[in-house]
């Protein structure tokens, strides 16, 4: 079917104030165009957007404009705070999205659509400068997140496991992720 044309001119508006990015924010444009133009709730993977860069460039600025310029809400999650290998790492960064989801919703005109813009996914390393790994608990979450747009996760409060759900197949989201400077 034709995609409909929700995001038309975007890149164009995005350009004007972010240079340099042009063949990205086209390949935004497009992709916010199938975003926008799917019809009633996901029922596969969300639909995402990975940005890989040198620091600076305007990864997080082309998310955000994104966002503004199509008048959907947006949850920023920069995964430097969330890159301890702490179970509390985990709990907090659902919270994080949860919160951020219930915000969206208590908006006027709410629509069910927004962008959850996760930065610096490469600050959550999984191998140490040996090659070692290193537990991250919080890479598990997302990586279901990537890859089915929802998952679960089971705390303990006292004696009792807690299990939450978190669903995000109905956001678009962007990616950020940093090349190494040296």
């Amino acid at each position: 079917p034709k995609t409909p044309a929700a995001a038309r001119g975007l890149a164009e508006k995005i350009d004007r104030t972010l240079g340099g990015q042009e063949e990205f924010t086209r390949v935004a444009e497009r992709e916010m165009n199938v975003y926008l133009g799917r019809l009633g709730p996901a029922r596969k993977e969300p639909a995402t957007l990975v940005l890989a860069g040198f620091p600076g460039i305007g990864k997080s600025e082309l998310a955000t404009q994104a966002a503004r310029h199509l008048g959907l809400p947006i949850i920023r999650i920069n995964m430097q705070a969330f890159s301890a290998n702490s179970a509390n790492v985990v709990e907090d960064f659902v919270d994080s999205i949860q919160n951020g989801i219930d915000k969206a919703k208590s908006q006027p005109g709410w629509n069910g659509k927004y962008v959850l813009l996760i930065e610096e996914l490469d600050k959550v390393y999984e191998l140490d400068q040996a090659g070692k790994q290193v537990n991250r608990p919080v890479m598990a979450i997302i990586k279901d997140l990537l890859n089915d747009g929802q998952g679960t996760v089971t705390t303990r409060k006292g004696y009792t496991a807690v299990t939450r759900a978190l669903d995000v197949r109905d956001a678009f989201l962007f990616v950020t992720m940093n090349f190494a400077v040296d």
